[in-house]
């Protein structure tokens, strides 16, 4: 089941319906965590979800930068961490918004090897026939902080 959280931030109640759909036998994925503004606050708020059996889809065009670089930044931090299933169009207003599909997994197979890139499709399979997805996640890295005296 896709799952967007309002763009401001994540409602105090998500953790707990998303324990109620799993328990439930419905996964909930979570859709364009990267633009949420709560997240993009305090990232490691994901992880609570991921460590539910949540899923998460970054917008392909978040990750190649079109919206712009500090949730181009955030979407790379997700992929490297491994907490990403998957890519969505957002492409629900074609003349609006253009599908970066094809820019996004050019971009995955560079940066993380042409193995990732087959497993987000084979995720996003794998989803469509409600098979198993399994994410082999790890914690976000801190940000480096740089301090001029």
């Amino acid at each position: 089941m896709l799952l967007e959280f309002p763009s401001e931030d994540v409602p105090t109640y998500a953790k707990d319906m998303t324990f109620k759909l799993l328990g439930r036998g419905i996964t909930p994925i979570i859709v364009h965590p990267e633009r949420n503004s709560g997240i993009l606050a305090h990232p490691e708020r994901l992880q609570e979800f991921i460590e539910q059996g949540c899923l998460t889809q970054i917008t392909a065009s978040s990750y190649v930068g079109v919206f712009g670089k500090e949730i181009e930044k955030l979407a790379d931090r997700f992929v490297e961490a491994g907490q990403v299933a998957t890519f969505a169009s957002d492409a629900h207003t074609l003349p609006k918004r253009e599908s970066r599909m094809h820019d996004a997994y050019e971009k995955l197979e560079k940066t993380q090897g042409l193995d990732v890139a087959n497993s987000f499709k084979q995720n996003a399979r794998n989803i469509i026939n409600s098979d198993n997805v399994n994410l082999n996640w790890r914690p976000l890295k801190k940000k480096k902080r740089f301090w001029l005296f």
